[in-house]
């Protein structure tokens, strides 16, 4: 299989999923859910990636998008993920490989950001990647009109989960 065709894939199938649609109700029966950390997360687990390091001890459905952002830094500290810049994560994105772009919110009331960039062959896109994400307007769109000036990191995950 072709690497990029196969991230492009799992992204695809998770962006049509109900349960990462706006609306649909979180386990507190909230529906102004937008779940893009749980597009996120799947689209790795898909590609056969170990997540857990970016997960709370309670695993997804109570993972935001800023305890996410939070459990990333650390993450990145232990050598378990690797931070990286915006054209290594689009230049990684189109080889395949899943990157995360985690935005954490200062405003602890208000949420962060989650978005998975998308290989594209867009030179732009070099210095603004190419981002798939759900949330309150999903779908694909350059990171500077993705996650509303809120400070981005991006996070290559490459170590697949032990089985």
């Amino acid at each position: 299989s072709v690497p990029a065709l196969d991230l492009l894939a799992a992204l695809t199938k998770n962006l049509n999923k109900l349960k990462v649609q706006p609306g649909y109700p979180n386990w507190e029966g909230d529906h102004n859910s937008t779940w893009c950390n749980l597009l996120g997360f799947r689209v790795g687990m898909d590609l056969g990636l170990d997540i857990s390091p970016l997960l709370n001890p309670a695993g997804i459905g109570y993972t935001t998008a800023n305890a996410a952002a939070q459990n990333a830094r650390n993450a990145k500290i232990r050598g378990e993920i690797f931070e990286c810049t915006e054209s290594a994560a689009q230049f990684f994105a189109n080889r395949g490989n899943f990157v995360l772009a985690v935005a954490e919110n200062p405003d602890p009331k208000k949420s962060g950001h989650m978005g998975v960039v998308v290989p594209s062959n867009n030179p732009q896109h070099m210095n603004d990647p190419l981002i798939g994400q759900q949330g309150a307007d999903p779908g694909f769109r350059p990171a500077s009109q993705s996650f509303g000036g809120l400070e981005v990191h991006y996070y290559l995950i490459i170590f697949s989960k032990e089985e």
